[in-house]
């Protein structure tokens, strides 16, 4: 019984403290041989991840807002490693894949797109995060490059000469690198 106690105790104590799921979506747009090194990289990408309480790698453009989530998560952290087009990309994957996960499940997320271009234009994905009216305590960050990247393959290859911009829903203001 005592033993039972203390479980319980535990798990409500854990489950009360805000955690991080991780998820890195693997591209699917490069054909099968492009396919295989994606995931090779979200592997890389989720081994540099030290706060989740949950790792896993899914298809590009699986439904999220069906995620079955560990109690106690509010935060998921999302990577892709793949191809991307540009800013509007960026816009429609807010919209139809981070909208509805963040409806449904009550969570904030960060994004951390290593694919080409992803923050080609910046200031869209800005304007975009104050039309989605994102309700406090919850947040949208997103990190992506804005030219031709090297994606994850810098920890293979050295130094990344990629050129990222990031943008937080608590902000108006882009960063760039320093």
């Amino acid at each position: 019984m005592k033993a039972l106690l203390v479980t319980a105790m535990l798990f409500a104590a854990q489950s009360s403290f805000a955690s991080t799921a991780c998820i890195c979506e693997v591209g699917i747009n490069g054909g099968s041989g492009q396919t295989k090194a994606f995931s090779v990289g979200c592997g890389v990408w989720l081994k540099q991840q030290k706060d989740c309480v949950t790792k896993q790698k899914l298809p590009h453009g699986a439904d999220l807002s069906a995620l079955v989530l560990e109690p106690g998560v509010d935060t998921v952290k999302i990577g892709y490693v793949g191809h991307w087009i540009n800013s509007a990309e960026m816009v429609n994957y807010l919209s139809f894949t981070i909208s509805p996960l963040m409806s449904q499940k009550g969570v904030s997320v960060s994004i951390d797109n290593t694919a080409c271009r992803a923050m080609s234009d910046p200031q869209k994905i800005v304007d975009y995060l104050k039309l989605m009216a994102i309700p406090a305590p919850r947040y949208v960050e997103v990190r992506g490059y804005q030219t031709e990247s090297m994606g994850k393959w810098d920890v293979i290859f050295g130094k990344d000469a990629s050129v990222p911009a990031y943008v937080s829903s608590l902000s108006d203001q882009i960063q760039y690198p320093s």
